[in-house]
């Protein structure tokens, strides 16, 4: 009834009937606001919020806008057509079944809310810095470590006592197996991936890094954990130059750093709102009084950047390969490469 005309003239409030009982259009709303209404309004207040600050900063998001980000979105994901051109087409199709989404609700609640929040956190900058660090976190040396994880100080100086007295990859193995409270890596004896340059733990890649092969590291805290390393060698740079990929390390690296802005602007722009929400009982007063005069992003304080952030820039998809012919899984480059001594 609902969506015949006639049937919705003659019956207004009726959504349906079964066996001539009606099924009200309040009754339907009031079930959809029971399962899905929180989702529902979540997303409305981001859209407010979104709204308010692009009109405060005279900004507007058109259509060219969305499509030229879908557009992006499909070119960044391999979507291409026989002639090399972006597959919008195939892109909507592939989002649309993977999430159980319609294309309006993709365009709408997600793509148009990304393109409002890139609008507002304006140009973010790459420096040639950031750059050779993207650029030797993907291609350069890596550590190949035997790692035991213990989660008390005592315990790690017990097993340190135990691992320099025969520090071998055996020894270590076992006490990795015995030991560590790391389930990984205790199921594989101490095995890690090869630690990297720049992947937000410092403390863990200058200890990697200052090891030769068949040295022990002292003991290194890192949060609520006690790690000790075996260096069992270095992995090969990717034979590859800088130039060759400061293209794709930039627009990786761009990318990354839009989102971790973004993220930063909303959390900002979020905490700085007065929201009164009815449907869950709760009450939010702004944590400022910026929640009428809300800064540019260029404008606002700059924060230090964090672990996972530095974890996330550490990662770009422009030193990812296939690991296999057989399957579309990726690993990081030179993950597999051959020991050096």
């Amino acid at each position: 009834i609902l969506n015949d005309t006639s049937k919705g003239q003659a019956s207004p409030d009726v959504a349906a009937r079964v066996n001539g009982h009606p099924i009200t259009i309040g009754k339907v709303r009031d079930v959809c606001v029971e399962r899905y209404g929180k989702d529902v309004l979540e997303a409305l207040l981001t859209g407010v919020l979104l709204n308010q600050a692009l009109v405060q900063q005279k900004l507007v998001v058109s259509q060219g806008d969305v499509e030229h980000e879908v557009t992006r979105a499909a070119e960044s994901m391999g979507f291409q057509t026989p002639d090399g051109q972006p597959d919008v087409s195939a892109w909507l199709e592939k989002i649309s079944k993977q999430n159980k989404q319609s294309i309006d609700f993709y365009l709408t609640d997600i793509v148009r809310p990304t393109v409002a929040l890139k609008k507002l956190v304006g140009s973010v900058p790459v420096t040639r810095e950031d750059l050779e660090k993207a650029f030797t976190a993907t291609f350069g040396s890596r550590v190949r470590c035997k790692v035991v994880v213990l989660d008390n100080q005592r315990r790690a100086q017990e097993v340190w006592q135990i691992a320099r007295q025969n520090p071998t990859p055996e020894i270590m193995g076992n006490l990795a197996e015995q030991y560590s409270v790391d389930p990984t890596s205790k199921a594989l004896r101490g095995e890690v991936p090869p630690i990297q340059k720049y992947s937000g733990q410092p403390a863990l890649e200058r200890e990697a890094f200052s090891l030769k092969v068949g040295e022990l590291s002292g003991i290194i805290q890192i949060a609520d954990r006690f790690m000790i390393l075996f260096c069992e060698g270095h992995t090969k740079p990717v034979e590859v130059t800088f130039d060759e990929v400061r293209e794709e390390l930039h627009r990786d690296l761009l990318e990354k750093k839009q989102r971790i802005k973004m993220a930063r602007y909303f959390t900002h722009l979020r905490e700085s709102a007065s929201i009164d929400n009815f449907l869950t009982g709760t009450s939010q007063s702004s944590k400022s009084n910026m929640s009428m005069n809300l800064p540019a992003a260029s404008e606002m304080p700059a924060t230090t950047i964090t672990r996972r952030e530095a974890q996330e820039l550490s990662k770009p998809r422009a030193g990812s390969r296939t690991v296999n012919e057989s399957t579309s899984t990726v690993a990081p480059a030179s993950f597999e490469e051959p020991l050096t001594k």
